[in-house]
């Protein structure tokens, strides 16, 4: 709780009582289930993913600082779930506003593989220059692609729907002539589409 001041609304369980109950599992078991668990970095990251309205425009800085630091001592992001899970976390655009990390390019200072902030330089596409407090560039450009922002210029794959297809279109026109009478169809068997 005294390294991180975003923890300061945590209650902490007294150490000598901690230290006396923590070999009675039944015990341990009961306060789990009340939600207590042993506050690490690890926790406080299981705790941001879960209830993403905790970042604020406020907190957004000390809070990517925060990750940073336990991605470089902890690498969770090799894990997939955490990989996954942090592409959806809001870190501060250069708009001053939340957006997913996976909706970011990086900006010029990071060093993208395609520098786009020269070519559309819109505040609301780019991620914060403020993150970096001494650390190396690298690093921080790094750690963000392996967030999720979004670094190169490509083409994606796409998945279509099958009203994107026109299937949906081709299935009502079907059944708007499945009734109609043979002179305005011309004989014509309309089979709805298999899809």
């Amino acid at each position: 709780q005294e390294q991180n001041e975003e923890a300061s609304n945590v209650f902490i369980l007294n150490e000598e009582i901690f230290d006396n109950i923590k070999t009675e599992s039944s015990i341990v078991g009961w306060l789990a289930s009340l939600g207590m668990r042993e506050l690490s970095n690890m926790s406080f990251v299981d705790y941001l993913l879960a209830h993403q309205d905790y970042i604020t425009t406020n907190n957004a800085l000390t809070i990517g600082r925060f990750l940073f630091n336990v991605w470089q001592q902890e690498n969770f992001l090799e894990q997939s779930d955490y990989s996954e899970k942090i592409k959806g976390l809001n870190f501060l655009a250069k708009d001053g506003q939340l957006r997913p990390i996976c909706n970011l390019y990086l900006g010029t200072k990071y060093r993208p593989d395609d520098d786009m902030e020269n070519v559309k330089p819109q505040a609301n596409l780019y991620i914060s220059d403020d993150y970096p407090e001494g650390e190396t560039i690298e690093d921080w450009s790094f750690f963000l692609k392996k967030c999720g922002a979004i670094y190169k210029i490509g083409i994606a794959a796409k998945d279509y729907s099958k009203d994107e297809l026109g299937f949906n279109f081709l299935q009502k026109t079907a059944e708007a002539f499945k009734d109609c009478p043979p002179r305005y169809s011309n004989n014509f068997c309309f089979k709805i589409p298999i899809i």
